[in-house]
């Protein structure tokens, strides 16, 4: 047992501080301070300015989420209006957009780029785009296969190395075996092999882009 701590847990609990302020403070676990103080009874004075604390720490957490997401909000605007505009001149980004408009995920829930395919050709343009963009080191790949279409993973991850242009070993993430549960599932066994692949990056900033640009096209056509 830690002596020192706990009669210094004592003392604090006793001046009126929460379990939580002492645990900080003593850099204890709150549980063992819990222990230690239990028998310690708090005035209704140092209840009161307990509760305002709490109160208080609260509206400051209430209040710093709302400017968090006020400042998420206004940078998702800014992010948009920069891709409407890069795809007024920007005739490759505009290709993107077009690509991303019929193939990629627009959930403002997720907010991540990803595009889903089983066109190695399609994909080594998206590919190629990301990486020249910068996004090298974060683009994740993975692919969703049929393991009743005979091939291995190990097969199927030779077959994308070798065919989507740009794609490397850092690129690839956990891949994804489908499972058949009902007979009108069998109708895809046969049928694309190697997979569906995507493409994915953890950036807000790109898909808000990559948004901005859809409303391009959609107002004044590609």
């Amino acid at each position: 047992m830690k002596a020192t701590e706990k009669v210094q847990a004592r003392e604090l609990r006793k001046q009126g501080q929460s379990i939580k302020e002492i645990a900080r403070n003593l850099r204890v676990s709150a549980g063992s301070v819990s222990v230690w103080v239990s028998d310690i009874g708090l005035t209704e004075d140092q209840i009161e300015l307990l509760e305002k604390k709490q109160m208080k720490s609260r509206e400051y957490i209430l209040g710093r989420a709302r400017k968090l997401k006020l400042a998420a909000a206004v940078n998702h605007l800014k992010w948009k209006a920069e891709g409407f505009e890069r795809a007024g001149s920007d005739e490759r980004f505009r290709l993107i957009c077009t690509l991303y408009w019929g193939e990629g995920g627009k959930s403002e829930t997720n907010r991540i780029f990803s595009l889903s395919n089983s066109d190695s050709r399609l994909l080594s343009v998206v590919l190629r785009w990301l990486l020249d963009c910068g996004y090298g080191n974060r683009v994740g790949f993975r692919v969703q296969y049929y393991p009743e279409n005979g091939l291995s993973e190990e097969e199927i991850k030779t077959w994308w190395l070798k065919n989507l242009a740009g794609l490397e070993e850092k690129h690839l993430r956990q891949f994804t075996r489908n499972t058949i549960n009902r007979a009108s599932q069998r109708k895809k066994v046969g049928k694309l092999p190697f997979g569906t692949a995507s493409l994915h990056v953890c950036s807000t900033e790109l898909f808000y882009n990559i948004m901005g640009g859809i409303d391009q096209l959609a107002i004044k056509g590609t």
